[in-house]
């Protein structure tokens, strides 16, 4: 039931992963040789960058549009290679692995909710090879709630948007996140069922990983801004996972590390609020602006990372794949993202 690509595009070309579980085939996908020595380079970078002592190492992929008509990206096949290559903690995916409408006859028509859990499916099918942790930050796409519209840059909220094709946040869950809650590390709000947000602990290194949900908002509202978080959310964000007082007299030490889809005012401020308080935040690390970003507006770090969609007019090009490795460097107080694919490394101070 996985989504069935365009035909002819480069992503059947291919036969990736997705297509091979489509024709129920179990001959395993050989990478393009370009790929492979992409990740041996990355990896080679990532593994100096811990050659004197072992940091924190996630991988952040965002913004894949999996269904996405002329979507040739290969960022989810090379993730699964490197996640179990042995060199990073934690996968993060940070939102829109699907896309909620696409053109057909140069109008833009709103993906189908049968269509947009085909491609959540597809999407877990390949991703679901990953050996280590792998955690999932919703993004405004992913809860396919967007209208017919006939301009692809619109708002998300004109007359006649069809909401009853949204994915809510209980479906969403049950796609993405069911699975972690028999991961005693992984830590959710215990006042609400199915939560998308939630927060794992790194002992190791005194680190803080925080997975936030900010596009909640229920689908039977049509007005206001794109980004929302729910009361109950906000509050877990303040007085949960930014309270580490249970770390007694290592409180100090704790570092925080927070991944989303994007960000807004109404968390900014809860981050604020915790720095100006002593709080120590590596970075509020996003995708959603299909760019990358270095926001300074804020008193902590806030990175965006390119999307990992691509149209490549053929295939075989290193713009197919895009995504970052984050290396946590405590001592020296740097991030060290480690570009896979289009684009550049990249180094921030904390």
């Amino acid at each position: 039931d996985e989504y069935q690509f365009e035909e002819g595009s480069a992503r059947t070309t291919y036969e990736s992963y997705c297509v091979k579980f489509i024709n129920k085939e179990s001959v395993p996908y050989e990478l393009p040789s370009y790929a492979l020595d992409l990740i041996d380079t990355a990896s080679v970078k990532i593994v100096e960058l811990n050659s004197t002592k072992r940091y924190l190492n996630i991988a952040f992929s965002t913004d894949q549009h999996v269904n996405k008509i002329g979507n040739t990206t290969l960022s989810e096949e090379i993730l699964v290679k490197i996640a179990n290559d042995g060199i990073l903690n934690a996968v993060v995916l940070g939102g829109d692995l699907i896309q909620k409408h696409n053109l057909v006859n140069g109008v833009a028509t709103q993906t189908s909710k049968v269509d947009a859990i085909k491609a959540c499916n597809q999407a877990n099918r390949i991703l679901g090879n990953i050996n280590i942790p792998t955690y999932y930050a919703v993004g405004n796409h992913d809860r396919n709630w967007n209208p017919v519209v006939t301009d692809v840059n619109a708002s998300d909220y004109v007359a006649g948007a069809d909401y009853t094709q949204g994915l809510t946040s209980t479906e969403l869950y049950s796609l993405f996140n069911a699975r972690l809650e028999n991961n005693p590390n992984v830590v959710f709000n215990d006042n609400v069922n199915a939560g998308n947000y939630y927060y794992i602990d790194y002992p190791k290194y005194k680190i803080r990983l925080c997975i936030l949900d900010v596009f909640e908002r229920p689908l039977s509202i049509t007005t206001g801004g794109n980004d929302f978080a729910s009361t109950e959310q906000l509050d877990f964000i303040e007085n949960t996972m930014l309270d580490l007082s249970s770390k007694g007299a290592d409180e100090g030490d704790w570092e925080v590390l927070i991944m989303a889809h994007t960000d807004f005012s109404a968390v900014n401020d809860i981050v604020t609020a915790f720095v100006i308080g002593g709080g120590n935040v590596i970075a509020y690390i996003r995708g959603h602006s299909h760019t990358d970003f270095y926001d300074t507006s804020q008193n902590f770090n806030i990175i965006h990372t390119n999307a990992s969609e691509n149209y490549a007019t053929e295939i075989g090009k290193v713009d197919e794949i895009c995504f970052d490795v984050f290396t946590i460097d405590q001592d020296q107080k740097k991030i060290y993202a480690t570009r896979l694919g289009n684009g550049s490394d990249r180094v921030f101070n904390y």
